[in-house]
């Protein structure tokens, strides 16, 4: 997606994910920004009403668990992934945050 933006010159994009998803899914494309020196004004959605206990699948479609099961989980695979450098350190999320919200004003 971002190489498409890049390419098309987008400046602003919507991502939709579950709610649980969010964090891991924004730290991804911050880190990705990086790497392609292609930095956009990412925003997030989220289903209007998320219910919690229904089953779902995680990640790669394993481990059909009530939905809310599933944060746990991503909160491990954060850390793992930061650690293996494919995702965007928190302090390096929170600097492009800053950056986007100054460039709305």
């Amino acid at each position: 997606f971002l190489a498409a933006a890049k390419t098309a010159g987008w400046k602003s994009a919507v991502m939709i994910c579950q709610p649980h998803q969010v964090v891991r899914c924004v730290l991804g494309y911050v880190r990705s920004m990086a790497t392609l020196g292609h930095e956009i004004a990412l925003f997030t959605a989220t289903p209007r009403s998320t219910p919690w206990s229904k089953l779902t699948h995680g990640s790669q479609g394993y481990d059909e668990l009530p939905r809310f099961a599933h944060i746990e989980k991503e909160l491990s695979r954060i850390s793992l992934y930061q650690q293996k450098g494919d995702l965007a350190t928190f302090n390096e999320l929170f600097e492009y945050l800053e950056r986007r919200d100054k460039r709305k004003g």
